[in-house]
């Protein structure tokens, strides 16, 4: 797998999609993206968000902006995901923890349901879930309504 690397500039979207799901990356804002994953999460959809969020995050610790990202991952239509995406995923947050405000996550299945559990015990209980695509449409409005202008 070789995939360009690089941010996703505000008011833009970038898509990847594999032969078992896709993601998509939308950024409203300079602190703040929405990524939904559609289908399986493979080793090379957890790269795509992953090296996105990386970018994202380093482009705010290169302007000297307070490193306060807020993540918004709508989950509700994946169906399952790798091992190693999963293991990924937590690790990148774990190291990286200290420029998120908040991680939110909507979600459906019941497998997905329990990794979220699982992974955010490791985080210390940072991570917030809902069932809800009403909630989850509600939160990430008011993030994007709430953000700076400038």
């Amino acid at each position: 797998m070789l995939l360009a690397t690089g941010t996703i500039a505000v008011g833009d979207r970038e898509e990847w999609t594999d032969a078992t799901g896709s993601t998509l990356i939308v950024r409203p804002h300079l602190r703040l993206a929405q990524f939904r994953t559609r289908g399986f999460l493979s080793d090379e959809l957890e790269y795509f968000g992953r090296s996105r969020n990386i970018a994202m995050l380093d482009e705010l610790v290169a302007r000297g902006e307070p490193p306060a990202f807020q993540g918004f991952y709508d989950w509700a239509e994946m169906t399952g995901y790798t091992t190693g995406a999963r293991t990924q995923s937590t690790s990148f947050v774990l190291s990286r923890r200290k420029h998120f405000a908040l991680i939110y996550i909507l979600f459906r299945s019941p497998l997905v349901a329990t990794s979220i559990k699982v992974a955010n015990m490791r985080l210390g209980g940072f991570v917030q879930a809902t069932t809800s695509r009403e909630e989850f449409e509600r939160r990430l409005a008011a993030a994007v309504e709430a953000a700076p202008t400038a």
